[in-house]
């Protein structure tokens, strides 16, 4: 019942913070060992239609010397490292939040998606 919590949590975004979020998408990341991901925006110029990311992660005994944890930058220059640490979950702005993933040094895995406003230009292609 992964999707009915995922529903709960755009119901409770929506009431607390007055947010339209309508839909989501998500997709199973795995990174191998040596992976990493650029410094970067959930926010696309093409298709800006993401509100908040979020990612929960599906790593059992994760350790830090693992590495793979996200980075989030804040505005003042200094940066946040959070572990990917089992059933973790990580909710942030897509458009303002700049974020990388470090170096895996073993293989990393999580759930990872998009809380939108409207739905996906792919979505209704079909």
């Amino acid at each position: 019942p992964i999707f009915i919590r995922i529903e709960e949590v755009k119901q409770t975004l929506n009431r607390l913070c007055m947010l339209s979020i309508s839909d989501f998408e998500f997709h199973l990341a795995l990174y191998p060992i040596g992976s990493f991901y650029k410094k970067h925006y959930d926010q696309f110029n093409q298709r800006n239609n993401r509100l908040i990311s979020m990612v929960l992660y599906l790593n059992k005994n994760w350790k830090m010397e693992d590495g793979g944890a996200l980075r989030i930058y804040q505005k003042d220059g200094n940066h946040i490292d959070i572990a990917p640490l089992l059933n973790r979950l990580i909710l942030f702005r897509s458009d303002t939040v700049l974020h990388e993933v470090l170096v895996a040094h073993t293989e990393r895995k999580s759930l990872t998606g998009w809380m939108l406003y409207q739905p996906s230009v792919i979505a209704s292609l079909y």
